[in-house]
Parts: structure tokens; sequence; C-alpha cells
């Protein structure tokens, strides 16, 4: 699939049937997609008789970072920036943050105007990690989404990180790198800064 993106494509809109009616596909790593690339997929979609909807979801930069992390060495994926053999998590975390494969996928302001080029606003959905599992949130999506509301989905986590992403002492360094990804998501969306903890 990453190497023909007609396998891709077809292969989503052969999930299609009388049965379901929706397909997503879900990553960070789209975070580095940019407006042409994001518009080329709608556009081939659309080609096939498939509506696209863009859902992003942004989480507290530190603890998506840390989260990772753990994730990451607890599978031993050593694919996305954690350097190859490292498990101790405090020197794989100093490492994580400044790597490149870390800044795509925390730039919430990227990822959010690229898209905002290319689906309109009724297509586009911005939710926040902190609050998603709440029944307001969770009716917002399905809104969204079109489909009918089961509440029962705020209390589902899927892959969840088995480790604890634990307190760190360069906790305020990852928080400083992250200043501008913290005062965009505060401009653009102000519960995050309840949500997140106060100023960058």
């Amino acid at each position: 699939m990453q190497n023909n993106h007609g396998v891709y494509l077809d292969y989503f809109a052969s999930l299609y049937s009388s049965q379901y009616s929706i397909a997503a596909d879900i990553t960070p790593s789209y975070c580095g997609l940019e407006a042409s690339r994001l518009d080329a997929i709608k556009k081939e979609f659309q080609k096939r008789g498939i509506q696209v909807k863009a859902l992003i979801l942004i989480r507290d930069p530190l603890s998506r970072i840390k989260s990772a992390v753990r994730f990451n060495l607890d599978r031993k994926n050593y694919n996305e920036g954690i350097g190859s053999g490292d498990q101790e998590y405090s020197k794989a975390l100093e490492k994580y943050y400044k790597n490149e494969h870390c800044t795509l996928r925390t730039n919430y302001e990227a990822i959010i105007s690229q898209s905002k080029q290319v689906v309109a606003k009724e297509e586009l959905h911005i939710g926040i990690y902190e609050n998603m599992f709440t029944h307001s949130e969770v009716l917002r999506l399905s809104t969204f989404l079109g489909v009918e509301l089961n509440a029962q989905y705020a209390s589902v986590k899927v892959n969840k990180t088995i480790g604890i992403a634990e307190e760190s002492t360069i906790d305020a360094q990852i928080k400083a790198h992250c200043a501008d990804i913290y005062d965009f998501c505060f401009g653009a969306y102000p519960i995050t800064q309840k949500l997140w903890g106060g100023s960058s």
C-alpha cells in the first residue's frame, strides 16, 4: 500500500457494502502530509464515489511524546524515532522529543492548516484527546460521522499504552521545546489551556 497508492485506495473502496458505510485509517504519520497530497487522496476517493472527511485528534504535546516513547519501547519499535536497542525510558525520551519523527507527529498547526486547504469546514473534525471520551464529545463525533450515538464508546480505549509514561526530569524542557505548539492550540482551541495545564 505504501508503494502503490492505487492499492490503498481500492482497498478502502472494497470495504463498503450494504452493511458498512464507513471506513477509516488513522495514524499520527498523516501529520506529515501536505495539502497537495491530501487533495490527491480526496480526489481519488471521489472518483470511486467515496466522500472524504478529515478527523484530527490533538493531545497535550508532552503527554503525546511520553506516551509515544513508552508505546514504542513496549513494542520494541525502533522505526519512529526511538534509538535502535534503546530500553531505558529516560534516555529514549531525551532523544525522541528532538527527533524529526516526533516533530512531524506533534505539529498540529501544520496538519490542521493543510487539511483546511483541502476539506470544507463541515468535513473537518478537530478533537482533543483529553476530553474525547466524554458523552458530549462522543455525540459530536457521532454527528460528524453521521452515525447513531453509542455512549458506550466513551469507555472503550483501543491501543492503550501498556506501560506508564512516568514523570521525567526533562518535562519542562520538552514543554519549552513545544512552546509554539502550545501557543497555537491555546489560541485556536482555548479549552486546551485548561485540559493541558496552563501556559507553555
